[in-house]
């Protein structure tokens, strides 16, 4: 008997990059009426991914926008976090606003300062998550959020010149921003090579200080660079143990 294997398809998420003039909610239903088998995602074989694309083109001329859709797969190769970037080709989408929705702890005005260098941009929502994973992260952990999350952004038009595809947009980030984090000070275990009043002087933080990811990161690199040197200058005639 012959049997005969075939490899599933696998399914990735789709993301729409620059489509401000619907909210990601009427975008999937709008596909979902017109491509009954898609679910949010789509199989890497077959026509779904083409009929997405259609739908996508038709919605934007429901909406008065003439454009193509260009279609990529975005992500790392091979990767959980692969997914299918479709994206307008031949509007002209300009970021002119930032906005914050629940911020408390970091004032508005603070985390709009860092937003400067997205004024101006092309939207699109996959530059933005990167802009908010390297700028308002880091800017929140720095300030003891140590598990601050930015959302995924959204986008509304602003202006939009009549006959024009071309619009500038207000884009929204939702934040949650967590706890404050106090550093509580170190405990030391296996230190064979330095003892742990040594190790402790190699920390950028002191008891009772706000838990700063970025003096964090860096300790622990102080603390590497002191004991690899101690194990350097180790007695030759005593075994090696680990660290």
């Amino acid at each position: 008997m012959d049997l005969l294997l075939k490899e599933t398809s696998r399914f990735r998420r789709c993301t729409f990059d620059n489509f401000p003039f619907a909210t990601d909610d009427e975008i999937q239903n709008y596909i979902r009426d017109r491509v009954p088998l898609y679910d949010g995602s789509a199989p890497d074989s077959g026509s779904i991914l083409d009929d997405v694309s259609s739908a996508l083109e038709s919605l934007a001329k429901a909406r008065g926008i003439s454009a193509t859709v260009e279609r990529i797969s975005h992500g790392a190769l091979g990767g959980a976090g692969l997914e299918y970037l479709f994206r307008l080709a031949g509007p002209t989408i300009k970021i002119a606003r930032v906005q914050f929705n629940g911020t408390q702890g970091i004032p508005e005005s603070e985390l709009l300062r860092e937003a400067g260098p997205l004024r101006g941009r092309d939207y699109s929502v996959v530059g933005c998550r990167e802009f908010a994973r390297s700028v308002f992260v880091p800017y929140y952990r720095e300030r003891g959020f140590l598990k601050a999350k930015v959302g995924e952004s959204s986008a509304r038009p602003l202006q939009r010149q009549e006959g024009s595809d071309s619009c500038e947009v207000q884009v929204e980030f939702p934040v949650t921003e967590g706890s404050v984090y106090v550093w509580d000070g170190a405990q030391w275990q296996g230190n064979h090579f330095l003892p742990a009043d040594q190790l402790t002087a190699l920390v950028a933080l002191k008891s009772g200080d706000v838990a700063n990811d970025k003096k964090i990161d860096a300790s622990w690199e102080d603390v590497a660079e002191g004991i690899f040197p101690a194990r350097l200058h180790r007695d030759p005639n005593k075994p090696d143990r680990h660290i």
